[in-house]
């Protein structure tokens, strides 16, 4: 038997968070994701995470989940203000990513701007840090940072300098 319920007529108090089946019209939870570089990409700030308990210990990027009444882009500015007391502008930051599952799509930001970087401070129970693209793997971080962080740069106008990695592999072969 097949029930099909329209989400208009769903009780008060019903709700269904992450799921979805045939027949209901249900919207993934939304959130964002940003990361901010210093204008030369040399170092970018993170946030290490003590919720949701997955993520504890671990390092991430800047974000949280978009209110129903804002853009993706005006929850990037919010909660970059929320967890590191800097307001930056809507024009610093350029969506390079989404990413989505079952429930949910996470809008993933990139900024440069070095005095957003300078400010950046914890502001709330979570640590803000600073810390070097090419040293992540060097850190405790969520499983996807390091290519979020990659793919960040790359996107990133194409303007990151190049990398110790890159310099590196360039001087073995020389």
């Amino acid at each position: 038997m097949e029930t099909n319920i329209k989400t208009d007529q769903r009780p008060a108090g019903f709700s269904v968070s992450g799921c979805s089946a045939s027949g209901l019209d249900l919207k993934p939870t939304r959130y964002v994701l940003g990361f901010l570089f210093r204008d030369n990409c040399t170092s970018l700030v993170l946030i290490r995470k003590d919720k949701p308990r997955w993520q504890a210990g671990l390092l991430n990027g800047i974000g949280g989940k978009i209110e129903p009444h804002e853009t993706e882009l005006e929850a990037m500015v919010r909660e970059f203000r929320e967890e590191t007391g800097v307001d930056t502008s809507k024009s610093g930051w350029r969506q390079y990513c989404e990413m989505s599952g079952d429930g949910f799509i996470v809008y993933c930001y990139v900024a440069r701007d070095s005095d957003a970087w300078e400010k950046a401070a914890t502001e709330e129970s979570e640590t803000v840090e600073k810390h070097h693209p090419d040293e992540l793997n060097k850190q405790d971080c969520v499983s996807n940072l390091l290519w979020l962080v990659e793919l960040a740069l790359d996107e990133n106008n194409g303007k990151r300098t190049r990398s110790r990695r890159q310099t590196e592999s360039t001087e073995r072969r020389s």
